[in-house]
């Protein structure tokens, strides 16, 4: 799925729980960013944790497609993209002028080796919109989802801030896996 002025695609990959077919109930929806990376893994505790630490519910998670090339630094391009606030990366203080060197030089040579740079910044409010309103419309057409929306992400990804209507909850990656293990009975 492509978002409005985007240079590319997202991957929706969708897992809906265990009782999905036998019931009609609405279930809370976990959003997870970098799907191509995490949909598995949190799929399985999801599933494993449901009806003992955690409801049962549908999982969505957006990611790069699997055609996003990881060897030309791509995936991290796209990253940098999606999850930086602002498009302004500097800083200013202490240190700040060696880091600007360093982040220059590093941009060109990603760019003389032929893979993405880092330097495209500040997609976070249009990438947090796209999902909030590009995906959830349809897929709530599809599914059936509660009005209890959860934003799940890890390094990058954990940082932005939900909108409405993903501002319910936010769980960076740090706080479920740190939660006590969930074990298949």
């Amino acid at each position: 799925m492509r978002a409005a002025g985007y240079p590319w695609e997202h991957q929706i990959l969708v897992a809906l729980p265990p009782s999905y077919g036998r019931t009609d109930q609405r279930y809370p929806v976990l959003w997870v960013t970098d799907g191509q990376f995490f949909f598995s893994a949190v799929t399985e505790v999801v599933t494993s944790c449901a009806g003992k630490h955690l409801p049962e519910m549908i999982v969505v998670a957006v990611g790069a497609t699997p055609e996003a090339d990881q060897t030309r630094n791509e995936i991290q391009s796209r990253r940098t993209f999606d999850y930086s606030p602002n498009e302004v990366r500097d800083f200013t203080g202490f240190g700040s002028e060696l880091h600007r060197a360093r982040s220059e030089a590093a941009e060109q040579r990603l760019k003389a080796e032929g893979k993405f740079g880092n330097d495209r910044m500040g997609g976070a409010p249009r990438f947090l919109a796209f999902i909030a309103e590009d995906v959830r419309g349809p897929l709530a057409r599809e599914y059936r989802m509660a009005d209890d929306h959860t934003l799940f992400g890890h390094s990058g990804a954990g940082s932005s801030e939900p909108t409405p209507p993903l501002q319910a909850q936010h769980l960076p990656a740090l706080r479920l896996w740190q939660s006590e293990p969930c074990r298949r009975a």
